[in-house]
């Protein structure tokens, strides 16, 4: 009887310790990180909307995909390579932040959030 306890024990602790290990690698950087970044062959997503995106972005971020309606049309996000370095940016790291988490939820393997967002980047912006 002990043994059968053991056994379910340990089936139920190998099942709980799976479930909890993640496949994906999520993490918040800086934008002097960020700078470092930039020549990587990364995915780099603005989020904002269309309207703050062409009044200034960083030209590595050519990709604009706003965040209002991908977080409920997960179809937007299809032609992203989920196995590639991800980097998304918004205005101050809100949205950016709950991307993070859905895009790490949806599969993508390795996601960067950009804390402070445009906001805080002090490198030239193109319009």
């Amino acid at each position: 009887m002990k043994s059968i306890i053991l056994l379910i024990s340990s089936i139920l602790l190998a099942v709980f310790l799976v479930g909890c290990s993640s496949t994906s690698n999520t993490q918040d950087i800086t934008t002097d990180e960020l700078k470092d970044m930039l020549s990587k062959d990364y995915q780099f997503i603005d989020i904002r909307t269309d309207e703050e995106y062409n009044a200034g972005h960083i030209e590595e971020f050519d990709q604009n995909i706003d965040y209002y309606q991908f977080k409920d049309n997960h179809d937007l996000l299809e032609n992203l390579d989920q196995t590639k370095p991800t980097v998304i940016i918004c205005r101050s790291g809100n949205r950016s932040g709950q991307a993070k988490k859905l895009l790490s939820e949806l599969g993508f393997k390795e996601v960067y959030n950009v804390t402070g967002g445009i906001s805080s980047w002090d490198g030239k912006l193109v319009k």
